[in-house]
């Protein structure tokens, strides 16, 4: 896993990643491609939970939210999608103008998968601006069924 952890950042896709022991948590990545004629530039994205962090632990039948905060500057069309163990469950597009920043989140209907006990990986990837970003980033989420392990 250290080797994988290796060749991410060797790419230059990742910005800042933790590894943990179920995997990685990926909370940023600057990307740089042109769109329509126009420079798009998204220059950071962090993905984090309601809880401000990105991992969450939440009891069967909650619900969990995520968000992906993108700063960039430019003009163009901007693409991604929520994925949650590989299956979509969003697609979003927005057209971007100037510079600023902006966020997105996983969408209430349909609610991400909270039934059953186990991990959820949630993936958010970037679609267009094409180029630079081929890799999701990621985000974990847990369903213990009794709520946040105490520490």
């Amino acid at each position: 896993m250290a080797e994988l952890y290796r060749k991410m950042i060797g790419i230059g896709v990742l910005s800042v990643c933790g590894l943990f022991v179920t995997g990685f948590i990926c909370s940023g990545t600057t990307v740089a491609a042109e769109s329509s004629g126009n420079k798009l530039i998204i220059t950071h994205v962090r993905l984090l939970f309601e809880n401000g962090k990105p991992v969450s632990f939440v009891e069967t039948g909650d619900t969990v939210q995520a968000y992906a905060v993108i700063t960039y500057r430019g003009a163009g069309l901007f693409e991604g999608q929520w994925k949650v163990n590989g299956r979509l469950v969003s697609r979003l597009q927005k057209q971007l103008n100037g510079r600023r920043s902006f966020t997105v989140t996983t969408p209430e209907i349909p609610a991400l998968p909270t039934e059953q006990l186990g991990s959820y990986r949630l993936e958010f990837m970037i679609t267009s601006p094409p180029g630079g970003h081929t890799e999701p980033l990621l985000l974990l989420y847990h369903v213990t069924g009794q709520g946040r392990p105490s520490s």
